[in-house]
């Protein structure tokens, strides 16, 4: 299951779920700006400027480590969470610039 959530202060308190991670992003792409959760436990925060999408991890201070036991600064750019994001962003939005960085 995918999640969304709006602010990293909901906290997935009361989010909305998903079967696939193309349904969740294209959920956040129509609000502008959210967060998707993965059944790994990364949370991806995805905000649409028309122009550029950014999709990145961000930091709150209830959620700095993962499963893995690594802050979220060490996951990198790189992750493949990140990763699978941005390409599920291309496929909604190929005019777009994707952003994808770190906080």
């Amino acid at each position: 299951m995918y999640y969304t959530g709006d602010t990293w202060d909901q906290r997935f308190d009361h989010p909305k779920k998903f079967r696939s991670l193309a349904s969740a992003v294209n959920y956040v792409l129509q609000a502008k700006k959210g967060i998707v959760g993965l059944p790994d436990g990364q949370r991806v925060y995805i905000e649409d400027d028309d122009d550029i999408i950014e999709v990145h991890h961000r930091s709150h201070p209830s959620d700095r480590y993962d499963k893995a036991g690594f802050r979220d600064s060490e996951r990198g750019s790189e992750g493949p969470g990140l990763q699978r994001v941005a390409g599920v962003v291309r496929r909604f939005r190929p005019d777009a610039e994707v952003s994808i960085w770190d906080e």
